[in-house]
């Protein structure tokens, strides 16, 4: 008698893991609150569902959820930068130009956009703060003059980044001019999101430490939504972008400033 009753509780169980996949799949991601709500089971039982489906290789799991796996919000940081890279130097430019003055103290994340700052701050006597390798490296090679404070802390491989409990006590011990930041999503709704938990801790700790941030996005973001919020739009004191005419939308502060990468 019991055979059956097993195979029962294993045939649903893997209806309800289609069902998930079916969600991270629509969604790049699914937060363990979002399955509660979805599923009539245990809380123990959607983690055993997730570990199963992180086993088989069919998710990657991340605090409080998952995203999927081999997601294109975590594609390596290598491959992010040879997408979109002219629009990206763009931004770089306009950023540069118009937001950093020479001696500033700046703040800057891991993304491929604004590593392409780096070769630009050469000669302007600027202080870097990171919590990246690649943007170390960038500025090694390119800006050799400029004085360059490394984080710490736990690296993620995929990102090249340091995260933690390090990287975030870091950066509130800091205090910077701008922080020029990236993210993956940028939704009027939703505001900027990430796919990353780690990754999102540090980057708040970042908006903390500095006087004004500054976010720079190309126009493949905009409208995209991951699974951790970064901060409301209007946290941002400008925006530099290559399609501002989608940003009017986004509930901006007072005396915030566009600007358009030509």
């Amino acid at each position: 008698m019991s055979f059956p009753i097993v195979l029962y509780h294993r045939v649903i169980a893997a209806e309800r893991h289609q069902r998930i996949l079916g969600m991270v799949e629509r969604d790049r991601s699914v937060s363990i609150a979002s399955l509660r709500r979805n599923f009539p089971v245990s809380l123990m039982t959607l983690w055993r569902d997730l570990e199963h489906l992180r086993e088989a290789g069919r998710i990657q799991r991340v605090r409080g959820g998952a995203v999927a796996a081999g997601d294109p919000a975590e594609t390596a940081i290598s491959v992010k930068a040879r997408r979109h890279s002219e629009a990206k130097r763009r931004i770089a430019r306009t950023a540069v130009d118009q937001l950093v003055r020479r001696g500033m103290t700046l703040i800057i994340d891991g993304g491929s956009t604004v590593a392409e700052v780096c070769p630009l701050l050469a000669g302007r006597g600027v202080t870097v703060l990171t919590h990246s390798l690649t943007i170390l490296a960038r500025m090694q090679r390119d800006a050799p003059d400029a004085g360059c404070h490394a984080s710490g802390g736990m690296l993620r491989p995929i990102s090249g980044t340091f995260v933690g409990p390090d990287a975030i006590r870091f950066f509130r011990r800091k205090r910077a001019d701008l922080f020029l930041m990236t993210v993956t999503g940028l939704d009027p709704e939703h505001g900027l999101t990430d796919p990353n938990p780690l990754e999102v801790e540090v980057k708040q700790a970042m908006i903390q430490a500095a006087q004004r941030t500054v976010l720079l996005v190309d126009a493949s973001k905009l409208g995209q939504t991951a699974m951790c919020p970064v901060a409301p739009f209007h946290r941002m004191h400008a925006v530099v972008c290559d399609a501002p005419n989608q940003l009017p939308r986004f509930p901006a502060r007072p005396g915030a400033r566009w600007f358009r990468a030509r």
